[in-house]
């Protein structure tokens, strides 16, 4: 089995799921308050890693502050430009305790005293599902010559759990499952045809012309 296509099964992550969506909002406020506003609010959302999920540098007083999600080693790790640098334990943990540790900025968050579940190695597991279908999109976006953002996560949301590939009318989307993914014989394939199939069928209804927006060609890379 391929290690970048992880099974995640929906039931058993769930809690971890809903505990990391909500730590991840913490750090993304952070972020929304720290980094000046960027075209379709770029700047507040978190890129992938071989480690986890990156903040990126964010201006904080006199040295600028990035905060890391590290599924590797499971610990946030705050560093700032001057050198300094501290460690939090993800760990089972309430979102006001994890407030806490982060900011002590008042939020919301700091009134969430329930206890949390965190399984460290489901969510690495579902970092490692997330740095995949990242690496699919950016080969799906290559021939795109028009305005195209790089990869992005947005902690405003985390999944959905339809049980088929199928339009969801309440997302606006297409959704493909991630266990129907995981039961081709090439998931890098399957992912990159929905992505395709799924471009073209809307393009194709809004009437885009594909000439207009599409490379020509794809430069190649050469071995130097």
């Amino acid at each position: 089995m391929d290690i970048r296509w992880p099974g995640l099964s929906y039931e058993q992550w769930a809690e971890t799921r809903d505990t990391l969506h909500l730590w991840i909002q913490v750090i993304g406020k952070i972020k929304l308050a720290l980094t000046p506003f960027l075209n379709e609010w770029w700047n507040v959302a978190l890129t992938l890693t071989c480690r986890g999920m990156p903040t990126g540098p964010m201006p904080s007083g006199p040295a600028d502050l990035q905060i890391d999600v590290d599924f590797i080693s499971q610990q946030l790790v705050l560093a700032t430009s001057d050198g300094r640098r501290a460690f939090i334990d993800l760990i089972p943990r309430s979102v006001a305790e994890f407030h806490a540790a982060v900011t002590t900025h008042p939020v919301p968050f700091e009134q969430d005293t329930a206890d949390r579940a965190y399984d460290g190695a489901a969510a690495r597991r579902w970092w490692l599902a997330m740095l995949s279908v990242s690496r699919v999109m950016d080969r799906f976006r290559t021939p795109f010559g028009g305005k195209s953002s790089p990869v992005l996560f947005y902690w405003g949301g985390f999944d959905l759990k339809p049980q088929q590939a199928r339009w969801v009318p309440g997302a606006g989307e297409f959704v493909l499952p991630w266990d129907e993914l995981l039961a081709r014989t090439d998931p890098d394939a399957a992912s990159l045809e929905f992505f395709t199939s799924t471009y073209a069928r809307t393009t194709a209804l809004a009437r885009w012309d594909h000439s207009a927006f599409e490379l020509p060609r794809i430069p190649k890379r050469e071995a130097s």
